[in-house]
């Protein structure tokens, strides 16, 4: 139950968060630019208004794959834009995925009393 519980809880608080995925990796980047030239110039997005806590690549880099980068939007209303308009990304332009932790489904038991 307190699995659950924590589970529950962490996806809660990915659901201002949107994953980048496919960007090139340098070892000077700002990240956080990065995702501001995506919203504006791919997606045709006003970003003069949109904030972030934090903009950052996760993962261990490894030599020739780019690790993907996590944007955690201050109002979720701007995260929710910016996800609608996803479809205007091409292939093989970046991937953008929603943040969430996928728990296992407990299996059924045919023990339980009614």
């Amino acid at each position: 139950m307190e699995k659950e519980n924590n589970i529950a809880l962490e996806n809660y608080t990915r659901r201002e968060n949107l994953k980048f995925m496919n960007l090139r990796e340098d070892r000077a980047e700002d990240c956080k630019g990065m995702i501001i030239n995506l919203i504006q110039n791919d997606l045709k997005i006003d970003v003069t208004n949109v904030r972030f806590h934090a903009v950052h690549r996760v993962g261990k880099p490894a030599v020739g794959k780019a690790r993907p980068i996590i944007a955690r939007f201050v109002c979720r209303e701007d995260r929710d834009l910016i996800w609608s308009r996803k479809k205007d990304l091409k292939i093989p332009q970046p991937i953008m995925m929603l943040t969430s932790r996928r728990t296992m489904l407990k299996p059924f038991s045919r023990n339980v009393a009614l």
